[in-house]
């Protein structure tokens, strides 16, 4: 499988933070913290400010936060990154796997 996001539902936040893209972000604008909430994934990064695009409902490619399997439900790490989930919201699917830290991977954006 290549990766491709295919957002059905992309919308636009202001950040109220720094946001790196690639990673879960809130309906508020901040980066998602470990276990959290998370309205979608930052398109791309964005500044305090800015308004930045967040697919919501669709795939996504995501920043892995730790080696991920295909088929792994995922959550947010401290830093926004896509990990298994332990005991956090579900906030996506993996529709493949990464071996480390710092790998993309395309999710299905599904959240619990």
């Amino acid at each position: 499988m290549s990766q491709q996001s295919f957002q059905l539902l992309s919308l636009t936040v202001v950040a109220t933070t720094a946001i790196v893209g690639n990673r879960f972000v809130t309906i508020g604008g901040a980066q998602a913290g470990q276990g959290g909430d998370a309205f979608g994934a930052a398109l791309t990064a964005a500044s305090i400010g800015d308004a930045m695009a967040v697919a919501t409902i669709g795939t996504a490619i995501l920043e892995a936060g730790a080696a991920i399997n295909i088929g792994d439900p995922l959550q947010s790490d401290a830093l926004g990154r896509a990990v298994p989930q332990t005991n956090g919201l579900r906030l996506a699917i993996a529709l493949q796997a990464a071996t480390a830290t710092g790998q993309t991977v395309e999710v299905l954006l599904k959240r619990s």
